[in-house]
């Protein structure tokens, strides 16, 4: 997708990869691949990241050296994306690094840990069969 005029992709076999193999995967995207992801990608977990204010982006991309005409489309692009907020599970506020950080890292972990997100062999093996063969033993019904 073309994004500031550089174009951007993820590949699909890329990402399902790494979830394979229980990885947690983190993108640096904009709204644009956000929404594509969440197509693909309907367990997905969104999280938006921003600045403290239209001002303090501004007083970055400044900093980082931007061109003016680069820092008007970025924060009429921020404008215009900014209502996309609703798309998203969780809204991190930018305006800290290091509690940034430990909020993003909150979100991981509570998602690790969903019931959605849960082993259910794990679950069944180490607790309802156990359950059932106990009740079995003493001649109680089994219900499933």
């Amino acid at each position: 997708a073309p994004v500031y005029g550089n174009l951007y992709g993820t590949p699909r076999s890329a990402l399902t990869d790494m979830m394979e193999q229980g990885l947690d995967v983190l993108l640096e995207i904009d709204t644009q691949g956000a929404m594509q992801i969440k197509k693909k990608f309907q367990d997905a977990v969104f999280i938006y990241i921003l600045p403290p204010s239209i001002e303090a982006l501004r007083q970055r991309l400044q900093r980082r050296g931007d061109a003016p005409e680069d820092i008007q489309r970025r924060l009429q692009k921020v404008r215009e994306e900014i209502w996309s907020y609703r798309d998203y599970c969780y809204i991190v506020r930018n305006d800290d690094l290091m509690h940034a950080l430990k909020e993003l890292e909150a979100v991981i972990l509570a998602e690790r840990i969903k019931t959605k997100r849960l082993d259910i062999a794990w679950l069944e093996e180490n607790f309802i069969r156990e359950r059932d063969e106990k009740q079995a033993d003493r001649g109680g019904a089994v219900t499933t």
